[in-house]
């Protein structure tokens, strides 16, 4: 197993790689989510948009660790996109801030019920 830098730079550094490959995995998917689903093929459909949010996840708990808001990283890398008018990664970028406000409210959500102490099936549905 490879040993972790010391240099907390180098580590940022890998970290927001991490967090970056993340997301890409995450539109990558939805992409692959949305061409299933055009063939009605629906459960590989959504296992697909479900693994996609969880690689949003992913790159939330890198950023998280960074300290860093990751709406606030996509929004900055959405506004250097958008002034280099990369349409492409615009639209990623706006997808995975439509990921990260949805895994947001299911982390309410989640919190509300653990609180509550909902269980079993209704804390599902």
């Amino acid at each position: 197993m490879a040993k972790l830098p010391t240099d907390p730079h180098e580590m940022e550094r890998i970290v927001v790689g991490l967090a970056a490959a993340a997301f890409k995995n995450a539109r990558d998917m939805l992409t692959s989510a949305q061409a299933v689903l055009d063939a009605q093929i629906w459960p590989t459909a959504f296992s697909m948009a479900a693994l996609a949010l969880e690689e949003v996840g992913k790159a939330v708990l890198c950023m998280t660790m960074l300290g860093k808001s990751p709406e606030t990283n996509t929004r900055q890398r959405l506004g250097e996109a958008q002034r280099m008018q990369w349409l492409g990664e615009v639209a990623g970028l706006q997808e995975s801030l439509r990921h990260i406000a949805a895994k947001k409210q299911q982390v309410t959500r989640l919190r509300a019920q653990a609180e509550s102490g909902e269980t079993g099936k209704s804390a599902l549905e």
